[in-house]
């Protein structure tokens, strides 16, 4: 079931929330770094990619089957914006979760991933 209501999750480090209209340049800048982009389906991520992105997942929720829902990794003493992490329900099996993360080159090894996905 969809969560309508999701606005953000957080933990003592980082807030899990939806992604705001001002987070669009440092999503593209940690989404087209190469170290990041190697891992990915994607090379680089345009300004125009990017907000096609935040639009899109303005309209999804948490628990819709069948999509992705992506939110914004946030560091809580400092505000930035460090990467996203994404929930992708599954039709078959049900109530089975995908999980996938990325993170700037900058805030990885510093187990926010792993806080983020707890």
């Amino acid at each position: 079931m969809a969560d309508h209501a999701f606005s953000s999750l957080s933990s003592p480090r980082l807030a899990l929330r939806r992604f705001r209209d001002a987070d669009l340049p440092s999503f593209c800048r940690y989404r087209s770094d190469p170290r990041v982009a190697l891992y990915q389906s994607w090379t680089s991520y345009s300004e125009e990619e990017g907000r096609r992105f935040l639009a899109a997942q303005a309209t999804h929720d948490p628990g819709l089957e069948g999509t992705w829902f992506q939110m914004a990794i946030e560091r809580v003493d400092t505000g930035e914006l460090i990467g996203d992490c994404g929930l992708h329900m599954l039709h078959d099996p049900p109530r089975q979760v995908e999980i996938g993360f990325t993170l700037a080159p900058e805030h990885q090894g510093h187990g926010y991933a792993t806080e983020a996905v707890a």
